[in-house]
């Protein structure tokens, strides 16, 4: 498992890059709907830490699948609730539904995080 996460992190590593600023030397947090957003893009929530983390099912209407755990239906991760009533920010990186789940499966916020390389920390600005 930990090669799988290895191999991820690898094919994911330029794309972390575009949401990189090196001369703020930070991570910079991309509003969903400026993003250009793709089907299996990796979005989040945040305050000061990141709330809440799924990839985009549906941008028509906009929908989310959340963590995976094991008590999904079917295999199938389950949806968030009432996204249009969040902010949701895009990380440019773009998994597979069973990437996703290999992934997030029965994980905090935090490991979800660290596994694909994005900040769990936040500025809330």
């Amino acid at each position: 498992m930990t090669n799988y996460f290895s191999n991820i992190f690898h094919n994911i590593s330029n794309l972390i890059m575009d949401c990189y600023d090196a001369h703020k030397n930070k991570w910079v947090d991309i509003i969903l709907y400026d993003s250009h957003p793709h089907i299996g893009d990796v979005v989040y929530t945040k305050m000061n830490t990141v709330l809440d983390i799924g990839i985009i099912k549906n941008l028509n209407p906009l929908q989310i699948y959340a963590r995976s755990t094991k008590y999904d239906r079917c295999g199938i991760p389950g949806q968030f609730g009432g996204v249009l009533y969040c902010t949701w920010y895009n990380s440019k990186i773009n998994l597979s539904l069973s990437e996703w789940i290999k992934i997030s499966k029965d994980s905090d916020v935090k490991t979800v995080c660290s596994r694909i390389n994005i900040p769990y920390y936040r500025s809330y600005d």
